[in-house]
């Protein structure tokens, strides 16, 4: 397994600095829809709604152990 897959912090901020668990391989806005922050970006005008995401800059960050 890598060590670049599995478990994540996504951060965005706005609004209000978001802070879901988040997967990789994945999106922030998979990541928003699994903690149910969002709904399906594709149903009918949630793309519109959802504009706020794609402005916003998005940190996928993970704490890693050393191995001796």
């Amino acid at each position: 397994m890598s060590l670049l897959t599995g478990q994540f912090l996504v951060n965005g901020t706005v609004p209000g600095n978001v802070t879901v668990n988040g997967t990789v391989p994945g999106s922030m806005y998979t990541a928003l829809m699994s903690n149910n922050i969002i709904q399906d970006p594709y149903y009918r005008r949630n793309d519109a709604a959802y504009k706020w995401i794609s402005r916003d800059d998005w940190t996928y960050s993970r704490h890693f152990r050393g191995i001796l």
